[in-house]
């Protein structure tokens, strides 16, 4: 699964992503990985053929992370983007 690679990129190239709360850190305060969540959805969105929806999930991730990725990108499994904003 895509998103478990992602997820398991950050502790492999990020080294304040560590142990145990490593994991809540990851899942509750990295505005990239929270970028690449929101992707996926608008990704899967975008390949169902469902109009309008998945640039608006695109729009909400450009909000709250900064980081704007188009729904149609093909991006692979095990993506990471360490400080989106700058």
């Amino acid at each position: 699964m895509k998103l478990f690679d992602d997820f398991k990129a950050v502790f492999d190239r990020d080294p304040a992503a560590r142990g145990f709360w490593g994991i809540f850190d990851v899942l509750l305060t990295y505005p990239g990985f929270h970028a690449i969540i929101l992707h996926r959805i608008a990704h899967l969105i975008h390949r169902l053929h469902i109009p309008v929806i998945p640039h608006v999930v695109m729009w909400i991730g450009r909000i709250l992370t900064g980081v704007e990725i188009h729904p149609a990108a093909k991006i692979g499994g095990g993506f990471f983007i360490d400080h989106g904003f700058g």
